[in-house]
């Protein structure tokens, strides 16, 4: 269900912050504003994506279905971020798959809207370009991560950023909501799910962290066992 767009909504997300509020209200007026179900698809690969997305509330993942059907978990994307931004490269149709992982809300504007407003501003121009720089920087990351580390390296580093990203600081402790699988958590670092599995154990055993089905609990955002 769509609904109108408040300003407020627009100077919670990160790239807004370093708008002019007249610059803002011009894109309220071309955004509007939508409640996601968990689960639901919000993009095809099959067909053309017109639109980009800014994540107001939720967890989306980004996935890529391999010719054998097998789920590739490209990036995670949290409240406060931009994504869907290929379809402004010459309108090329994303061959990735967009699922919500929690009930989310979900702004989001047709290309042409925004590569009006991407002419005329500016700094949103830049904005947008340091976003897509920063995805394919760490794309880089992942991939030296993949060719560089083992396995054990690699689940480490992965949990520390994820603590860092989605954790918050309470009583001493980080913890964060655990809305990853072990499964994707796996393919997110290029292992097993029971490499991820033991390595959790291992983790918990020697009280670094702890962890259920719903927070993943550390006692340092540095992991250092």
């Amino acid at each position: 269900m769509s609904t109108p767009l408040k300003i407020w909504y627009l100077e919670q997300f990160n790239m807004m912050k370093k708008l002019r509020k007249e610059d803002i209200l011009h894109m309220q007026q071309s955004m509007v504003m939508k409640s996601i179900n968990k689960d639901t698809l919000l993009f095809f690969p099959e067909k053309k994506n017109d639109h980009l997305y800014f994540l107001k509330k939720g967890i989306v993942k980004i996935v890529h279905y391999l010719d054998d059907g097998q789920e590739d978990v490209k990036t995670i994307i949290g409240p406060g971020s931009l994504f869907g931004e290929l379809a402004l490269i010459d309108g090329e149709s994303p061959e990735d798959h967009a699922i919500a992982l929690e009930d989310c809300i979900v702004c989001f504007v047709d290309v042409p809207s925004m590569q009006r407003m991407m002419d005329e501003n500016h700094a949103l121009k830049i904005e947008i370009y340091k976003i897509m720089g920063l995805r394919i920087k760490r794309l880089e990351r992942r991939l030296e991560s993949i060719i560089y580390k083992d396995s054990r390296t690699r689940i480490i580093e992965f949990l520390e950023d994820f603590l860092q990203e989605y954790g918050k600081e309470d009583q001493g402790k980080w913890k964060a909501k655990n809305f990853l699988t072990h499964t994707d958590i796996a393919k997110l670092t290029a292992t097993s799910r029971q490499t991820v599995t033991t390595v959790f154990n291992e983790l918990r055993n020697k009280g670094a962290i702890d962890y259920d089905k719903e927070t993943i609990t550390a006692n340092s955002i540095k992991l250092t066992v």
